[in-house]
């Protein structure tokens, strides 16, 4: 991968995360509700952009930062989700209160996903950062 490509590559997210960082602030600051048929096409264009880009990315990886990846998103995700299980019995036998992770309100449901989600993602960097720190 070239460094123009590159560098396309990562202002196009830029302007994507733009993008949708100004429509939430739109909801959430004037009130401004969209249709559901717009957020629908708003949601299948942001999955589609991040497909492509992380594609492309992807490729441009040479084999041992592929490896990395793939060791941590396997191990420290593993891990991360198994930590996040037991948190979630915990909550469910009462032993422990609910993580409030999320601001405001949300259902349980919400907070259980994004409890896992953060779970995953801390394991997957603690595992990322171990493997290129074994390596070094």
């Amino acid at each position: 991968m070239t460094r123009q490509s590159a560098r396309a590559g990562s202002m196009g997210l830029i302007l994507l995360a733009a993008v949708a960082v100004a429509l939430v602030a739109l909801k959430h600051v004037a009130g401004l509700e969209f249709p559901r048929w717009f957020r629908l096409a708003v949601l299948l264009v942001l999955v589609t952009i991040t497909a492509l880009s992380t594609w492309k990315w992807w490729g441009a990886l040479d084999e041992v930062a592929r490896e990395a990846h793939k060791f941590a998103w396997y191990w420290g995700g593993s891990f991360g989700m198994g930590v996040a299980g037991a948190l979630l019995i915990l909550v469910d036998s009462q032993k422990i209160p609910v993580p409030q992770i999320l601001p405001g309100l949300h259902s349980d449901f919400a907070i259980g996903a994004a409890t896992v989600m953060l779970a995953q993602i801390t394991g997957y960097l603690v595992a990322w950062a171990g493997w290129w720190w074994t390596r070094r």
